[in-house]
């Protein structure tokens, strides 16, 4: 039967290919940023999405999705393009000043030309990470994982 061998080959899928769950831990052993740059980059998105009452991209861990982001999802000019940023904000002493400054230094980006892409690509994937964050998924538009309970003692 059929039926079978479908039930055999998903049996020897599951134990060749083993379901395991993402987590914060899982991002920090494997970065393609050196650790001056990812702390540029959470300034930078948390400069975007600052920490208050609720959890900001700092707390989120924004800056580990950025990371493996440029990893696996942009090309080496793009790759370049973003080091070039962190670099010209180092340069700067982006670190080193206050909330307000760094807005500043970010909007004085969004108007040069050669720093514009990097502006746009690095505010875009601060607010989908957070967005998209567990934190703000559960605590803000109510997801469940798996909606529609079963409640098996009711009476019909």
């Amino acid at each position: 039967m059929k039926r079978r061998e479908l039930i055999k080959g998903i049996g020897l899928g599951a134990l060749i290919f083993p379901v395991t769950a993402w987590s914060k831990e899982m991002f920090e052993h494997n970065s393609y940023l050196d650790n001056q740059s990812k702390a540029i980059l959470d300034l930078i998105s948390s400069t975007f999405i600052p920490e208050g009452k609720q959890k900001g991209a700092k707390g989120v861990g924004v800056v580990l999705y950025l990371d493996r982001y440029v990893q696996d999802c942009l090309n080496k000019n793009e790759q370049e393009k973003v080091q070039s940023g962190i670099d010209f904000l180092k340069t700067q002493g982006f670190a080193l000043k206050s909330q307000a400054e760094r807005e500043q230094m970010l909007l004085s980006l969004k108007g040069n030309e050669s720093q514009q892409w990097f502006y746009d690509f690095v505010r875009n994937q601060t607010i989908l990470a957070y967005t998209n964050s567990e934190y703000v998924q559960t605590n803000f538009y109510g997801y469940v994982m798996a909606p529609g309970f079963f409640k098996g003692c009711e009476k019909v």
